[in-house]
């Protein structure tokens, strides 16, 4: 059952005294859409950057002696670690409540995410001893932090084996273009942005790091997969922040009623749905370091406008496309005298985004690494700094054997850019890149451990409107 109350701030009297104008936007929802799930401790906490915490940290040594005293518990304890990480993914036999559960490519990315660190939070602030701990986040997107987190890395209890080369030591670390925000920041549409940032960074950070944090059935056992998560919920609330038409999808009744099982500090088996989450400081008591002031919406009233986005495909690839193993990639043709000038029209219109689709991506194991996408005129450089840049493509958890039903996964990257500054010619071109992370400053040599096809290559329009 629900772990819900009234929520203080809309309680069916206070809409009443909302007036015809706002009665007049109401949607017909059930009672627990006026709920929270707000729990102990009753004032808000403060989730902050492990930027500013040190090993010694009450936040941090909290972390360690929960995780060492979760990690003790027997499997089959839904507090024990291994049972927590289950949720997520697990390798182990068996079948047991919420295993296995998380969302990935899906509509419900963040708003799954979001209830999994919630309860997870207030257990972990159980074992820690500390009533007012709150789960720090790794700000990667700062370059002064793209190393492990030191508390991660300095031989102490958060310090796991499984990891890639490099990373406990210190010499491995995240490129930018891997955590680089502004795709999924610049796309008002809250499912594109979800699947842009889920891409990058989301995917990237788990890719590059590797080991346990490289493959969805072992993620969650590394401690580092929560603070990395809990950075990802935080750009859910910096993006809804930038205002309409950046919203929440209020007027899908889907995602906001599908609800998902986790269990609380007292094992207690609880559900939760989207709209018990959207405003975490109201709902779920908490806030992040230096984040805009949390933007506020309620189910039971939608924005005073609700966009709709509508994809158009313009331009199909009628080749599968098998991501190279080799450093330099041969080139792949894109002709587009036939959808020329409607490229034109779209980049300059303010409604309309261009996005290179890749779908069907499949491959019959983890490969390891993640691939650069350009979109290009012929010679020009392939710098993942520069204009021609369109993002990247990883596989973490759809497209691979094991995960989501091994079905297939999919991309849509942002154009805009590129074509802004190739359009003058109708030939161009798209480059696949592999590569891995950061060593020691500089790029390491990436060598895919497996063949990745993708299945269908266009180039779709997406269109706002009322």
């Amino acid at each position: 059952m629900s772990e819900i109350h009234e929520d203080p701030k809309l309680t069916r009297a206070r809409l009443v005294r909302v007036g015809a104008g706002a009665a007049a936007s109401l949607t017909v929802l059930n009672a627990p859409l006026l709920r929270s799930a707000r729990a102990a401790p009753s004032a808000v906490v403060v989730r902050r950057s492990l930027a500013s915490l040190g090993s010694g940290h009450p936040i941090v040594t909290g972390y360690a002696t929960a995780w060492a005293a979760m990690k003790a518990l027997p499997t089959t304890d839904v507090h024990s670690w291994a049972y927590q990480a289950a949720i997520h993914g697990t390798e182990l036999a068996g079948s047991h409540v919420a295993w296995k559960t998380c969302e990935h490519g899906t509509h419900f990315f963040w708003s799954w995410h979001r209830m999994y660190l919630y309860y997870f939070e207030r257990i972990i602030r159980k074992y820690s001893g500390n009533p007012n701990w709150a789960l720090p986040y790794w700000d990667y997107e700062q370059a002064s932090q793209r190393a492990l987190p030191v508390p991660f890395r300095t031989g102490g209890p958060l310090v796991v084996a499984n990891r890639g080369l490099g990373w406990n030591s210190g010499a491995s670390s995240l490129p930018g273009w891997a955590v680089d925000t502004s795709g999924g920041m610049g796309e008002s549409n809250f499912f594109s942005a979800q699947s842009q940032l889920e891409s990058i960074p989301h995917d990237q950070v788990h890719i590059l790091v590797s080991g346990w944090m490289g493959d969805v059935p072992t993620a969650a056992q590394d401690p580092l997969f929560f603070v990395h998560h809990a950075n990802i919920d935080r750009l859910w609330n910096i993006w809804l922040a930038h205002g309409n038409p950046y919203s929440n999808p209020l007027s899908d009744s889907t995602w906001k009623t599908q609800t998902f099982t986790f269990f609380n500090e007292n094992k207690k088996q609880v559900t939760l749905n989207a709209c018990q989450i959207l405003r975490a400081a109201d709902q779920l008591g908490y806030t992040y370091e230096g984040e805009p002031t949390q933007r506020k919406q309620f189910c039971l009233i939608l924005p005073p406008i609700v966009w709709k986005y509508l994809f158009r495909r313009i331009w199909l690839f009628r080749e599968v496309i098998v991501l190279p193993r080799i450093p330099r990639p041969k080139p792949l043709p894109i002709d587009l005298a036939s959808v020329r000038e409607q490229l034109v029209r779209a980049i300059r219109a303010k409604n309309q985004t261009v996005f290179l689709r890749l779908e069907g991506i499949r491959a019959k194991s983890s490969p390891n690494v993640v691939w650069q996408v350009f979109v290009s005129p012929r010679e020009a450089p392939l710098d993942p700094e520069g204009p021609f840049f369109v993002g990247s493509v990883g596989l973490f958890s759809r497209g691979l054997p094991a995960h989501h039903d091994a079905r297939p996964g999919s991309v849509d990257l942002p154009l805009d850019a590129a074509l802004a500054r190739s359009l003058d010619s109708d030939e161009l071109q798209m480059t696949f890149v592999p590569a891995g992370p950061l060593v020691r400053g500089k790029p390491s040599p990436a060598v895919p451990r497996a063949q990745v096809q993708i299945r269908r290559t266009s180039i779709v329009i997406e269109t706002r409107t009322r």
